[in-house]
């Protein structure tokens, strides 16, 4: 299976009103050093040179990592463009006291003409964004592809269910995690991404397993991929290939080769919908996110690795306790036998059934399975106390950089009129002492 290559930098960065691009990030990048090195005098020339110095090393390394020549891999752009935009905003205020305080009081002199220059560079890459922000949606792209999945199936019918997105990583939603071979995928609650599934997932054995799978479906190594993801709640495996924004019908994003002839080769997989704009496939191996599994299966779940997934269907599980991830605790009737969370395993997941708190078991070796009775079972996660400190801390820093940015007024301090004494008076106080 072969793909396409890079996020596009140039793609992702441009400013854009509706179709028509008026400028590109070069040009906020030119005026920064313009600004840093001719115009800008006196104490304000070290922060306009730190400025201008932040924003060409932190895109130059954003353009070689697209561009595959770092031996490591960056977060993503839109991340390590942050600093750049903060460079850009030290050099736009050195610039700014610069042109008002030092160019507005000196001699007629070049200068001048090029301080205008500066300032008109920044008012043309400056404008779009503030045209964009008239329309309050920044006029995105009405994107095809989150339309074309509303016809998946509610999660409430059949059980919650995640969806494994598998293609170029220019049009992969959620938080993409590179496969190589320019080829990414992500896995996401329901069948649409949210604001929650675009954070970078956390490496545990479960997403290590999730990853195996795909690479064997990639390299053609396994034809049970379906079955290892099965414990892991993957119902559907989407590939899509024309979304709307980076990819269009005028311009499209070239699909992997040989991705959709890969996933159709998977015994467990049953091609669902197929059309220019994206693939679809069913896991017929799924199981519901949370469900009490079959005999078979919490059977099969006492065993760990790949082999003893392969080797047993653990489809027929009975779906329990709908949106329990996204609530985080939630109270339902459950039957007897083996409840399964496909969480990563951890014992922050507290399962309350007959009275008693229920011990969680590995299950697969991967998620957590517990052992309930019939009738109302609860369902908590605990949240560690180091993941509280650290919102409290973020909470009290926020509430200090307020403190500190909002203007406060000052009340000028009262002055004490001091009573003059006669020369005489301290004369003959210093001669005869305190009376």
């Amino acid at each position: 299976v072969e793909g396409g290559r890079g996020m596009g930098i140039g793609q992702l960065a441009r400013f854009q009103v509706g179709d028509f691009v008026i400028a590109r990030p070069a040009v906020l990048l030119v005026a920064p050093v313009l600004g840093a090195m001719l115009v800008v005098r006196g104490s304000r020339l070290p922060w306009a040179l730190r400025g201008a110095m932040l924003s060409i090393v932190g895109f130059l390394l954003v353009f070689l990592d697209d561009k595959a020549l770092l031996p490591v891999h960056l977060p993503e752009p839109a991340v390590m463009l942050v600093p750049v935009a903060f460079g850009v905003a030290v050099c736009a205020g050195s610039m700014g006291a610069g042109l008002s305080v030092d160019l507005r009081g000196g001699r007629i002199s070049w200068r001048q003409p090029l301080g205008l220059v500066v300032a008109l560079a920044f008012a043309v890459g400056v404008m779009p964004a503030a045209v964009n922000a008239v329309a309050g949606d920044w006029h995105q792209p009405d994107t095809t592809l989150m339309r074309l999945l509303t016809q998946l199936p509610a999660e409430s019918g059949s059980g919650d269910y995640r969806t494994l997105f598998i293609g170029d990583p220019r049009v992969v939603p959620g938080s993409p995690v590179n496969l190589g071979w320019g080829i990414a995928y992500s896995v996401v609650s329901g069948h649409e991404a949210s604001l929650a599934d675009s954070w970078e997932p956390v490496t545990t054995r479960a997403t290590d397993e999730g990853a195996r799978a795909v690479r064997g479906i990639v390299r053609g190594t396994t034809a049970r991929a379906g079955r290892l993801l099965a414990p892991l709640g993957v119902r559907f495996v989407v590939v899509p290939i024309i979304d709307g924004g980076l990819s269009t019908r005028a311009d499209p994003v070239p699909e992997p080769r040989g991705l959709v002839n890969a996933l159709s080769r998977q015994l467990d997989f049953k091609r669902r919908y197929s059309s220019p704009d994206l693939a679809i496939f069913e896991n017929v191996a799924w199981v519901p996110v949370a469900s009490v599994l079959t005999d078979a299966g919490a059977e099969a779940a006492k065993s760990a690795g790949a082999e003893s997934m392969i080797a047993n269907d653990l489809a027929g599980a009975t779906p329990v306790l709908p949106g329990v991830l996204a609530s985080r605790d939630l109270t339902a009737d459950v039957p007897s036998g083996t409840l399964h969370l496909a969480v990563p395993f951890t014992g922050r997941w507290r399962v309350e059934s007959g009275g008693s708190v229920q011990v969680p078991s590995p299950a697969f070796g991967l998620t957590n399975s517990y052992s309930v009775a019939a009738g109302p079972a609860t369902v908590r996660f605990e949240t560690p106390f180091m993941g509280r400190l650290v919102a409290y801390l973020v909470a009290a820093a926020w509430v200090a950089v307020l403190w500190v940015a909002v203007p406060r007024r000052v009340r000028p301090r009262r002055r004490t009129k001091s009573t003059a004494m006669p020369a005489q008076d301290a004369a003959i106080l210093f001669e005869g002492g305190p009376q």
